[in-house]
């Protein structure tokens, strides 16, 4: 059961906090995201049912979701023990003299079937915690005690017993003036009874909820011993640590279970373990990266060259040059035509090249050419400047002989034509080195483009797959290879360090001590540490933000609640020595938004508003009135007063 509280208030300290952190992430005041906590939570956890409901409930029982703060979200938290719709149902029927009789009937393996069926011989005519009362019926005479037992089979039964075996018996019938209308206390006070007694038989049952209809009151419930957590390797182990007066066998278990834990890098225990460890030994973490790096290297190259000797070619009017692209073929070329642009004006010798123009000379290069260069220079007419060519494709008059009819100059020329080319160089940037040469550390993790291969010291058995990145130069390169980025984590142990706090705690002394609050503004003095190495002291302020009134207590209201009062014990019924069974109980409730939740058709009666109680006077006189009463009080061996 321990452990079962134990995951309760995990669950419930996750909400909360989860609650928490998301309100702060939405900038609001502290005050409000506590204010929104509580009421997110307070209806849901701060009463024995919406606790059982909300929490105890979910955990161990699949039928049952358990939800999310907001009530937005369900999800299964059951604990993966085996669970069961119902494994013990109890029915009573009143007969006129308002004794009962009573069937049980039972799950006895939780496969979900009542597979036991017991129907007591005689009629009940008391009920008690732990047992019934059956006397003649309508009277409370001949009474005979049963006591609720459970055997090995779990099965239960009324065995007989005396009444000094039993407690907090009460009558039912007509002899004591009782009368139910409503017989839900009477079914969970039998219900408590038989259920107590399965768990005593066996202390690995656990009852998850109880729901009445009618006059029937059944239990849901789990055998713990089915729980996958249980290394025991006997079923009963859970029921032998509970049952048994000595703690060998649980001794051994925890410390089979350290031993397995301290095995397992990745379990809670052995990170805890290594953390308190590390924590005096000097243990720090540090990490690294190893990196491919891809650089790419743009060189240029030029072709250049000139004509041989100088030409000569038949003009009559315009000399043009072109480079004309062909691939990565050059050709660099001239045409002559007339005034009009008519090639070859006058001249029969033709081009001879492609379009009718004269190549002159054809450059072959590995690239696509980045720069063009070509340079016609010409003389023996009507003289003018070298034009140079720089576009491919494009066409410049580089010499115009303006006399009528051909002539036959002469040219000289010259070109550069450039192309650039790519070069890849890869390399390794490994800034692991050192940790990885030094002894002292060890790789706790390593993550390869973004797939972790190492992780509490252990290798994960994930490895990297083959990427591809773009790199761009002149061309665009795509590049493949089996890891780009290697990250590393270690744990290394140094030197112990004897931290010195004592002059972290001389200063706080000092601010604490000479804090004084006006206002909205908070003055105090600060110790701290110069630059000579000294110390000096400071005066400083700071604003200090409204902060919201909060009530000293849980307000309660005091209410009482009618009850009909036939207590049973050895000297008869409360109707046998008092004039009436009506009586009250007396209890408190929780306000909510300063107002008493009364249930007025119960009966309830406000007998003190919502305040912060102080009843410590009443209690007092209530144990002193007890200890006076308990010194009348003077037994004989014999039994008599």
């Amino acid at each position: 059961m321990k452990t079962t509280r134990l995951w309760v208030f995990l669950i419930a300290y996750a909400c909360a906090v989860a609650l928490f952190s998301s309100s702060a992430s939405w900038g609001i005041a502290p005050e409000d995201a506590a204010s929104a906590i509580y009421g997110a939570t307070s209806g849901n956890y701060d009463s024995t049912g919406s606790f059982e409901n909300n929490v105890s409930k979910p955990i161990t029982s699949s039928n049952t979701p358990m939800y999310t703060l907001d009530g937005r979200k369900s999800f299964n938290a059951q604990l993966t023990c085996p669970s069961t719709s119902s494994f013990l149902e109890i029915s009573v029927i009143p007969s006129a003299t308002g004794d009962l009789s009573a069937t049980v009937r039972q799950d006895t393996n939780f496969d979900g079937i009542l597979d036991y069926v017991y129907s007591p011989p005689f009629n009940l005519s008391g009920v008690c915690s732990n047992g019934v009362v059956s006397c003649d019926s309508g009277t409370w005479l001949n009474c005979k005690y049963y006591l609720w037992t459970a055997g090995g089979n779990f099965q239960t039964t009324l065995q007989p017993a005396s009444i000094t075996e039993l407690g907090g018996c009460y009558c039912v019938n007509q002899s004591c003036g009782a009368s139910y209308s409503d017989y839900s206390n009477v079914l969970k006070d039998i219900g408590g009874g038989a259920a107590g007694a399965i768990q005593k038989v066996d202390a690995r049952f656990a009852i998850t909820d109880a729901k009445i209809a009618g006059g029937t009151i059944s239990y849901y419930g789990q055998d713990s011993a089915g729980c996958a957590t249980t290394t025991s390797t006997s079923s009963s182990g859970l029921q032998a640590f509970y049952t048994n007066q000595d703690n060998s066998g649980l001794t051994i278990a925890s410390d089979s279970e350290i031993l397995n834990q301290m095995k397992d890098t990745s379990s809670a225990y052995y990170n805890v373990k290594q953390s308190f460890d590390n924590s005096s030994s000097g243990v720090f973490a540090a990490s690294c990266n190893i990196k491919r790096v891809i650089t790419i290297k743009t060189e240029t190259y030029s072709v250049t060259g000139s004509s041989p000797s100088p030409g000569s070619l038949c003009v009559d009017h315009y000399l043009y040059a072109r480079i004309f692209e062909n691939g990565f073929d050059y050709h660099l070329q001239i045409v002559d035509t007339g005034p009009g642009n008519e090639p070859h004006n006058g001249c029969d010798s033709g081009g001879g090249g492609i379009d009718g123009w004269h190549t002159l000379e054809v450059i072959t290069l590995p690239k696509k050419a980045s720069f063009l260069y070509f340079c016609v220079n010409g003389s023996g007419c009507s003289p003018g400047p070298s034009i140079c060519v720089s576009i491919a494709g494009a066409q410049t008059a580089v010499l115009t002989c303006g006399d009528s009819g051909t002539q036959s100059p002469s040219y000289n020329y010259s070109y550069d034509l450039q192309y650039k080319e790519d070069f890849i160089v890869e390399s390794i940037d490994d800034k692991c080195v050192t940790l990885a040469a030094d002894a002292d550390c060890k790789l706790r993790k390593e993550t390869i483009d973004g797939v972790i291969i190492y992780s509490n010291f252990n290798p994960t058995g994930k490895t990297s797959s083959n990427t591809c990145q773009t790199f761009t130069g002149v061309e665009s390169h795509d590049i493949c290879r089996e890891w780009w980025t290697d990250t590393k984590e270690y744990l290394c142990y140094g030197q112990k360090t004897d931290f010195d706090f004592s002059e972290v705690r001389e200063r706080g002394k000092v601010v604490l001590t000479s804090s004084m609050q006006a206002g909205s503004m908070l003055s105090y003095d600060d110790y701290r540490k110069d630059g000579s190495g000294g110390y000096s002291t400071s005066k400083e302020a700071m604003k200090l933000y409204d902060s919201a009134s909060y009530d000293n207590c849980v307000k309660v209201c005091k209410i009482r609640a009618p009850k009909t009062d036939t207590q049973a014990g050895m000297s008869g019924t409360t109707a046998d020595y008092r004039t009436g069974t009506s009586g009250y109980d007396v209890f408190y409730k929780k306000c909510s938004n300063g107002l008493c939740p009364l249930d007025t058709v119960a009966g309830e009666e406000l007998l003190a508003d919502c305040a912060c109680p102080d009843d410590f006077a009443e209690a007092a006189s209530i144990m002193s009135a007890l200890e006076e009463a308990s010194k009348d009080i003077l037994c004989s061996s014999s039994g008599g007063w």
